[in-house]
């Protein structure tokens, strides 16, 4: 074997030992960091007529919430509770 091609081996292995050690290292560092490159690479998929309809659903329910507490603000004795005993509810 010529002095060249011993040589031209031992850059060769170094550069292959470089590349394992590089890939070994950024492999740990996404590993590190894979939910933030999920998020960034896969946007998550928005819904819009599933949204809309979430939120009339959420108004509508809102809006019974706030009918029925006012109807138990009118009913003053119906609520079942002792006044004498009960200064706060």
């Amino acid at each position: 074997m010529t002095k060249r091609n011993i040589v031209k081996l031992s850059v060769n292995g170094f550069l292959i030992v470089v590349l394992v050690v590089a890939l070994i290292v950024g492999n740990s560092i996404a590993f590190r960091f894979e939910q933030e490159i999920s998020t960034l690479l896969s946007p998550p998929i928005v819904d819009e007529e599933a949204m809309a309809q979430s939120s009339e659903v959420g108004q509508e329910m809102s809006r019974r919430i706030m009918e029925e507490g006012a109807v138990l603000l009118k009913n003053n004795g119906a609520l079942g509770v002792n006044v004498n005993h009960t200064s706060k509810i």
